[in-house]
């Protein structure tokens, strides 16, 4: 199953990942942006970034009754955004207006611990493998925030020109995009140096792994593309174009750009890494991708304004 996130409905769908039929709709508060799932399967939260005011609150949803369970307020933390679970109790999320990390607890919501940051639009964070530290790429600051979980100990490296999108390999190794200087690039987690760095297509938005496949997806916003990189040696395997009908134009966040096309911005691999589903901001579309063939293999109309995306392996197993 898919979980789907709608900016502009205010909505996450739950779809079957073979038709992409819908299977359940549920509400948010304003403007959710970013989705998180538990290793079990059992629960999502949303981050309700809002749109002309500031959101400040998360929404929590019991996956396998495809329900809301609850609200999460988080008071005077606004614009939360990128989230990620440490465990099954707790969530990190950053929120950008405070310039801080917070971690919850789970299901109670309760702030538990506030990371300072102290950098600007702190937008998308991504986890070490053993959890132990979290990455934060600050869009405005043009850096990367490192946050030893166990302390408060933050270090922040310059990585280029509007970072944004960030994952991390199975061997540790951080994978970012500078969406401003149009690049992508690695590194590695002993030194936190960059050892690689490549050119991508215009404004790379979110980058995706698949150990699986040895494989590293961009989503390139202003280009309408997705760059399939092989992560040994960083050449681009393939670049797939999208070509989907658009009546509209798009300012992305942070951006002065506006994007008449259909803005591929959200990347989720299927449990078996054969196939990458693709978010189109702008369109209303999901595009289905075939990692085997690097081929388009379907595309399907979704509510307004989808992004964040989540793949759940079988939710009926989290009973």
């Amino acid at each position: 199953m898919l979980l789907v996130v709608h900016q502009k409905d205010a909505t996450v769908s739950f779809r079957d990942t073979q038709t992409g039929q819908v299977l359940a709709l549920v509400g948010t508060e304003a403007g959710p942006h970013e989705i998180a799932l538990s290793s079990d399967g059992k629960l999502a939260v949303v981050s309700n970034y809002g749109e002309a005011y500031a959101g400040n609150s998360l929404t929590l949803i019991n996956v396998v009754h495809q329900e809301i369970i609850k609200t999460i307020n988080l008071g005077k933390y606004k614009r939360p955004h990128g989230l990620v679970f440490m465990d099954e109790n707790h969530i990190l999320v950053t929120a950008e207006e405070n310039h801080v990390l917070l971690k919850l607890k789970l299901p109670e919501g309760n702030i538990v611990k506030v990371y300072p940051i102290n950098q600007q639009v702190s937008h998308m964070v991504a986890l070490s493998p053993d959890h132990q530290f979290a990455y934060v790429t600050n869009v405005a600051s043009n850096s990367m925030s490192i946050l030893e979980l166990s302390s408060f100990k933050v270090e922040s490296i310059k990585v280029g020109t509007g970072p944004e999108g960030i994952d991390v390999a199975s061997n540790g190794n951080i994978w970012l995009t500078n969406h401003l200087d149009n690049t992508l690039v690695v590194i590695e987690p002993e030194t936190y140096k960059i050892i690689k760095k490549v050119k991508t297509a215009g404004f790379p938005i979110r980058v995706k792994i698949v150990d699986k496949k040895k494989l590293a997806l961009v989503t390139n916003a202003k280009d309408d593309t997705l760059y399939i990189f092989g992560t040994e040696n960083m050449e681009l395997v393939k670049s797939i174009k999208f070509r989907l009908e658009v009546d509209k134009q798009i300012n992305i966040f942070n951006s002065p750009l506006k994007f008449h096309n259909s803005t591929p911005v959200g990347i989720e691999i299927s449990s078996d890494g054969n196939l990458a589903y693709v978010s189109h901001l702008n369109s209303n579309h999901i595009s289905v991708i075939n990692l085997n063939t690097f081929e388009i293999q379907g595309s399907w109309d979704a509510e307004d304004g989808p992004d964040g995306i989540s793949y759940v392996v079988s939710p009926e197993m989290a009973e």
